[in-house]
């Protein structure tokens, strides 16, 4: 069957299915039930077209059925599960993914009875429980355990990764067995559950996933959340063919917490996504300044020297605040281990595709060797405590360690068990599920980017779903109090496409105020649409008119927009509340003098010039001001103490030109404006236009002082006979 096309029947019909027209999916499955050339799933199809045909005679005879309704909802509902039937159908047969695959080739999958796995992980869990209670966990025994414990989570894994699970006793026999067993083995296998929900969801599947939310272990119930959350933005048309569990969904917002971890978990989706940012802060700024603190020589230091150690000596304070700045980022969510796992993830141990998906575990038969002496242990232990690593992360960083020079590991332990403990503080129940939200996302991030067998699956980074566009999650929560945190959370971490979405989608449902505006202003002006972002400034200033961020980003708006005038009166406003800066001083003064407001501009000039501050800004500026308020003697005594600094530019060479010769002195205007044409030749400016055209601009002020057009012209052939020379 080709590809694209079945892709393109299993997307009609489920979109026909989600808008209820029920025969234009009926039309579509058929065709798809007829090239797989599966006579149930055609006869399945023809059974339910039959009873919708009666139905539908029924009705259009004058016949009253007063459960029509729920008599629709019931063929909707079979012709949904023939939809999942159709598509477990064509992965199994021409999947070109990775669940297609192990439903064609795993061979251990020998029954379709998830009790015939389930039972198997148990027997062993309840043997290794014995082994730990006659604390005979050190016997050679408890290692061939696990291997056979692994072996068997493994096939339950490839199991609930490609059923079909269609039937309820199914569904009953797979949470029963899932609640039985201990929360990372749940975990694990909760992920086969998601991922089959990703590639072929139905109902019962995702039921399974449901159940788990509501579970009492932080872990198992983030997971099912998450996992719960993505599977429904991708599917929520279908799933909310049926209205009982779509009432179950809306009881959701009873549940504890429940507004706290979905935001959240959302808040993760894109952090995660934004693992480049974080790179460029580390590779660009943070490692930087740490190697040249003196970590980049630390191959000749004394490699049992601690962390305390390190900081208290000549490293000191910078050394100290890029940490605090790396924790910092760790905190936000920000996956700053990304480009060290990049690295790592190319052992052996990564080339199993359940190792993706495994809380760290200290006893994972892959960890054998690491286990074979007391470092090892101790290594492994303060790993499986780490609460900076997500899971992926430590059984990347136990391999690194374990091929390290033993003086080098015991350092590395002894500074990762201080950093530790100072973790260790009393645990608080909202930066715990924060810390399992932030490290399972990023796993799971790391799966869909680098996982090598991850092959067609798909993504939920790409692109990563809003759930504020989704209703029923809306109804779970505060719609208005989640888009707020998001819209803050996005301009926090300069999303600001996201951010302006979020802002949009608030306004429908909220009275706009002055920081929803402010920020609105702020999204248009990162894309450059600086007239609509004035607009919202100005819209936010009505409603808090004495808002200092407020004020100043319209000051910033008029000076991109050039309304210089509408500049300085908003400069004015600020200055009566406060100070100005050096900064804001001078753009008053320039934004004064762009609105020809000279004698303002010129008093100010000279308060700079009093001070002593910004010299050649100054000078150039009274110079200019007093040539513009007719004030030339004063002008070229300014131009002449201009030319005597530094800070010299072809526009000064062409300034005083101009002023001396308004001031009768012919001969040494001529030489100025030689040097002006020489120092604007040699500038960017030449590449623009030529030297003509910035002396025309000037011409204005010549005439206005009473300078002939003629003798204007003149002057110009003298100075390219000048030049020319």
């Amino acid at each position: 069957m080709n590809t694209t096309n079945y892709k393109k029947l299993f997307d009609h019909a489920a979109d026909a299915l989600g808008h209820l027209q029920l025969f234009d999916a009926l039309e579509v499955m058929e065709q798809a039930a007829h090239d797989l050339k599966q006579s149930d799933l055609i006869s399945e199809e023809e059974s339910i077209r039959n009873d919708y045909e009666r139905m539908l005679l029924f009705l259009a005879q004058g016949g009253k059925d007063p459960q029509k309704e729920s008599m629709h909802q019931a063929f909707l509902l079979r012709a949904c599960n023939l939809l999942y039937r159709i598509h477990h159908q064509y992965l199994h047969l021409y999947g070109s993914n990775h669940i297609g695959e192990i439903m064609r080739t795993d061979k251990s999958l020998s029954s379709d009875n998830p009790n015939d796995y389930i039972q198997e992980v148990l027997k062993l869990t309840a043997l290794l429980e014995d082994y730990t209670h006659e604390q005979n966990s050190n016997s050679e025994s408890i290692e061939a355990l696990y291997q056979d414990l692994y072996r068997e989570l493994n096939k339950c894994f490839n199991y609930l990764l490609t059923a079909d699970l269609f039937h309820e006793e199914k569904k009953q026999a797979v949470i029963a067995g899932l609640s039985r067993m201990p929360e990372s083995y749940t975990c694990l296998l909760l992920s086969a559950v998601y991922l089959n929900c990703m590639e072929a969801a139905d109902l019962n599947k995702i039921k399974i996933l449901f159940h788990f939310i509501r579970n009492s272990s932080n872990r198992i119930r983030i997971h099912a959340l998450t996992a719960f959350l993505i599977v429904y933005t991708q599917h929520c048309n279908l799933i909310e063919l049926d209205q009982v569990f779509h009432h179950e969904i809306l009881m959701l917002k009873e549940e504890e917490n429940i507004e706290e971890e979905i935001t959240a978990i959302q808040k993760q989706l894109f952090l995660s996504k934004e693992t480049e940012k974080a790179s460029q802060i580390l590779n660009k700024d943070i490692l930087p300044n740490m190697m040249r603190s003196g970590l980049g020589n630390l191959n000749q230091m004394d490699m049992n020297m601690s962390l305390d150690s390190l900081l208290q000596g000549n490293l000191g304070s910078s050394l100290e605040n890029n940490m605090e700045h790396l924790t910092q980022m760790t905190r936000t969510g920000y996956d700053i281990n990304y480009n060290l796992f990049s690295s790592m993830c190319r052992n052996i141990f990564f080339s199993k595709f359940t190792n993706w998906f495994c809380n760290f575990d200290l006893y994972h038969p892959d960890l054998t060797d690491l286990r074979k002496n007391e470092q090892g242990k101790k290594m492994l232990e303060t790993l499986g405590k780490s609460k900076r690593l997500c899971e992926l992360d430590k059984y990347a960083m136990g391999y690194i360690l374990n091929h390290m020079p033993e003086n080098m590991r015991g350092a590395m332990l002894d500074g990762g068990i201080q950093a530790e403990l100072e973790d260790q503080n009393i645990p608080v129940p909202s930066k715990e599920r924060q810390e399992i939200i932030r490290s399972h996302i990023q796993d799971l991030y790391r799966f869909y980017t680098k996982s090598l067998q991850k092959k067609n699956l798909k993504d939920p980074f790409s692109p990563v779903p809003f759930f504020g566009k989704n209703k029923a999650i809306m109804q779970i929560i505060d719609e208005g109090h989640f888009l707020e945190k998001m819209a803050q959370f996005f301009m926090d971490t300069e999303l600001y496409q996201e951010a302006q979405n979020a802002l949009l989608a608030l306004l429908e449902i909220r009275s706009a105020n002055a920081w929803i505006l402010h920020a609105l202003a702020i999204t248009y002006q990162k894309q450059d649409a600086l007239p609509r972002a004035l607009q919202y400034e100005q819209q936010a200033e009505l409603l808090d008119p004495d808002n200092m961020d407020i004020l100043m980003s319209i000051q910033q708006l008029c000076l991109l927009l050039d309304k210089h005038n509408m500049r300085v009166n908003y400069l004015k406003r600020i200055e009566e509340k406060q100070k100005l800066d050096l900064i804001l001083e001078l753009g008053m003064i320039y934004s004064q003098m762009e609105s020809k407001q000279y004698d303002e501009a010129l008093q100010r000039c000279h308060k700079l010039k009093y001070l002593k501050i910004e010299d050649s800004f100054a000078n150039r500026s009274i110079a200019w001001c007093s040539l513009m308020t007719q004030k030339p003697d004063a002008a070229l005594k300014y131009y002449k103490l201009l030319l005597k600094g530094k800070d010299i530019i072809w526009g000064d060479y062409l300034n005083i030109g101009n002023t001396a010769w308004i001031n009768g002195n012919i001969m040494d205007s001529v030489s100025y404006y030689k040097t002006f044409v020489y120092e604007f030749n040699k500038s960017e400016d030449a590449k623009l236009g030529s030297w003509i055209d910035a002396f025309e601009e000037s011409e204005e002020i010549l005439e206005n002082y009473g300078i002939d057009h003629r003798d204007i012209c003149l002057i110009k052939e003298i100075i390219k006979a000048k030049t020319n020379q």
